[in-house]
């Protein structure tokens, strides 16, 4: 009798470490950005700048690779296109768009940002980000010497980016995080502990039947 005790409280201890360890060495991944969509009118020929923040929600570091749908990639120049961003870390991104002289006056493209993390038990999670871009292009007034007149569309800046205050925010930090449901968070976190949650309860479970055996 004695021996079966001593056997099931063994047993609870090693389910009981069982239950801690995916706890203590789970993973956590969010990644998200900011805007969710990014909409401009522009000039034919013309460049301009638009901004994106992509931003670390979760507790691992995450490796960013971004991109555009392929038809569009001669008209997208992003900067940076790849780069690491640490635990509540943010990453401000240039999606600099040259319009070319012909094509459709209406166009809808993507921006990818694919995100990488920690293995978890040998599994690497990765997250998908997908935002929006529409671009609307109109035809360059003329001017007399058959130039377009550049201060039409482009800021008085030195670098000619349009840096308008109501499409960023330029605080210190580079921005103020927004709250969860302005950016686009990975689903991979959630199922990974959805699946931890329902593994730890089972494995309760079965510690509870096995301390009331004990106790009779």
């Amino acid at each position: 009798m004695e021996l079966k005790k001593t056997s099931a409280i063994a047993l609870v201890t090693l389910l009981l470490i069982t239950v801690m360890a995916p706890c203590c060495s789970c993973s956590s991944m969010a990644l998200g950005a900011n805007p969710k969509s990014l909409a401009e009118t522009m000039e034919r020929s013309s460049t301009t700048t638009l901004n994106v923040y992509v931003i670390n929600y979760g507790t691992d570091s995450i490796d960013c690779i971004l991109y555009v749908d392929e038809a569009y990639k001669p008209w997208v120049k992003l900067d940076p296109s790849s780069f690491t961003l640490n635990k509540s870390e943010n990453r401000k991104v240039n999606v600099i768009i040259t319009a070319p002289l012909e094509g459709e006056d209406i166009n809808d493209f993507d921006l990818f940002i694919m995100g990488s993390s920690a293995e978890l038990n040998g599994t690497p999670l990765n997250a998908g980000l997908k935002i929006p871009i529409s671009i609307s292009l109109t035809n360059p007034p003329d001017s007399p010497n058959g130039i377009t007149d550049s201060s039409i569309w482009m800021n008085d800046s030195p670098t000619g980016i349009n840096d308008s205050p109501n499409r960023i925010n330029d605080s210190p930090t580079g921005i103020n995080p927004p709250d969860g449901e302005d950016g686009n968070t990975s689903y991979t976190e959630i199922l990974v502990n959805i699946v931890l949650l329902l593994l730890i309860i089972i494995l309760l479970l079965i510690i509870v039947l096995l301390w009331k055996q004990i106790q009779r």
